[in-house]
């Protein structure tokens, strides 16, 4: 990943390169078109690691969610420039979607 990308997407797919974004509503529309009308969750994570990074990073994994509200897929894990999900939620009710917030998960 370049040095100078400063909003990305780790896809749920592993072998998938990640994808990047001039800007983080460029990534909420992306989020937006991979929801498909579901509501989505998101999830604070500490453990985020780009190939060849030697230090974690903070970011935000993207969930779908079931008609019970259980999750149902990966969306991938998002790369805010040493933002939070306050910042991506922002940018997804710009783009007028729906998610629910849970606490931050910890790394195991």
């Amino acid at each position: 990943m370049s040095p100078d990308v400063r909003f990305a997407l780790l896809r749920a797919d592993p072998q998938a390169k990640p994808l990047a974004f001039p800007d983080i509503g460029a990534l909420a529309r992306h989020i937006q078109r991979e929801r498909a009308g579901r509501s989505i969750e998101l999830v604070d994570i500490e453990d985020l690691r780009f190939d060849g990074d030697a230090n974690m990073r903070e970011g935000v994994s993207v969930y779908v969610l079931d008609l019970g509200g259980d999750r149902d897929g990966l969306i991938g894990h998002c790369w805010l420039d040493r933002q939070g999900q306050d910042a991506l939620r922002h940018a997804l009710a710009r783009n007028q979607l729906t998610c629910v917030s849970s606490p931050s998960a910890r790394a195991a």
